[in-house]
């Protein structure tokens, strides 16, 4: 039976409906409405984290009991340890305050008296903390922040290690049962990426790679994926591209070399943000163009007009904004869905060729879309609606 758990802010409850069915399977009641919900998977469900109006934070987990879907409360809060907080793992919640050199960690499913746990002297907090779990162990994971001349790599054994070096910006993966840290030091236009494992309580890490660029690295977005390693994509020279094309910096950790693409545009633009996709590359320029760029067949496939004010991007799953259509990629990069609020359409597009596979109007569509790998949940007039991408019949994309 699949489900899907709804939690909104200002509800007093929290939801699962059944996907096929739309009916509601389970529903869990509070006193005063709900300020902010988060959730992780665990092996079997999710750990759900609500905070409410008075204070309290309740923690709960979804548990199958004779073949239907129901929540448990596990633990409570009364009240806020710190300023911000991150799930650790399903079981562990971690309270933490920028430039502190503490946390506490809540272990939510241990005796009431055995929950807390404060650890002290660690490298300074950052605002942005990375949370990388193993998928061949979602019990294990580790918190890493940039301190101010290393990376730190807090685990959940409780002990953490330093890789040392001044870096700006970082992005985290595991992959293949590997674990992977890409740092940029935008000061020097290094990039460097780490491997870093546990084995027998020893923390270890390795340098594999070391891209040193003559230019500025003005923007750069990194992907992992089994099939293509390790790619990282940079614009260099402050995001500027004269004379009609533009340079990517592209180094490839398998092939252990650097690849600079020429990609020819139209006119003399400057570079706002870049995204990695699995098989598409995203990138922004100043004249409210935004382009997709095919990573296989190293050319440009679509380019679409923006606005850079309403702008949101990230590296898994981007997402644009304009004046009157939002436009989403699955985490795939295979499709975009474009919602037009003013006719209230869906509209489906492939990447690949740029072909426009289907048109759905649903009444009252809000501009709110949550895409997954094969699904999309949209809002309209106070419902939620579920739709499936339906590869396997092509006069029907979406269902």
């Amino acid at each position: 039976m699949e489900g899907l758990l709804v939690c909104t802010k200002d509800n007093q409850s929290i939801d699962i409906w059944h996907c096929v069915n739309k009916t509601l399977i389970e529903r869990y009641l509070f006193d005063v409405p709900i300020v902010e919900c988060s959730t992780i998977e665990r092996y079997t469900g999710v750990t759900i984290r609500v905070t409410l109006e008075n204070g309290l934070t309740h923690y709960l987990i979804t548990r199958g009991n004779q073949g239907k879907i129901c929540f448990q409360l596990i633990g409570t809060l009364t009240q806020k340890l710190a300023d911000r907080n991150i799930f650790l793992n399903f079981n562990t919640d971690v309270y933490y305050c920028e430039n502190q050199s503490y946390i506490y960690l809540y272990h939510f499913e241990r005796p009431e008296n055995d929950r807390l746990e404060k650890i002290d002297n660690l490298p300074l907090l950052n605002s942005t903390i990375n949370r990388q779990s193993f998928f061949s162990d979602r019990h294990e994971s580790a918190l890493i922040w940039l301190a101010i001349d290393s990376v730190v790599v807090f685990h959940s054994c409780g002990q953490y290690f330093l890789i040392p070096g001044e870096y700006h910006e970082l992005y985290t993966k595991c992959q293949s049962k590997r674990n992977f840290i890409c740092c940029l030091n935008r000061n020097q236009s290094r990039i460097n990426i780490y491997e870093w494992k546990l084995h027998e309580s020893v923390h270890t890490y390795r340098l594999l790679a070391n891209l040193q660029l003559d230019e500025q690295i003005f923007h750069w977005a990194c992907q992992i994926d089994a099939e293509w390693g390790f790619i990282v994509y940079c614009t260099l020279a402050n995001g500027e591209l004269p004379d009609d094309y533009s340079v990517l910096a592209m180094w490839d950790a398998e092939k252990k070399a650097m690849e600079l693409i020429s990609i020819s545009l139209n006119n003399n633009i400057k570079i706002r943000k870049i995204s990695a996709l699995q098989s598409v590359l995203v990138f922004y320029d100043n004249n409210q163009q935004v382009y997709w760029w095919n990573i296989e067949r190293k050319q440009i496939i679509r380019t679409l007009h923006y606005d850079p004010c309403k702008t949101n991007a990230t590296c898994r799953t981007h997402e644009e904004h304009t004046d009157n259509n939002d436009k989403y990629f699955t985490e795939d990069g295979k499709y975009l869905f474009e919602i037009s609020q003013k006719e209230s359409l869906l509209l489906m597009y492939s990447v690949d060729d740029s072909q426009l596979l289907e048109k759905l109007f649903i009444d009252s569509l809000l501009p709110h879309i949550e895409v997954l790998k094969d699904r999309l949940i949209l809002c309209s007039n106070n419902e939620l609606i579920l739709l499936c991408i339906n590869e396997t019949d092509s006069s029907s994309w979406i269902r």
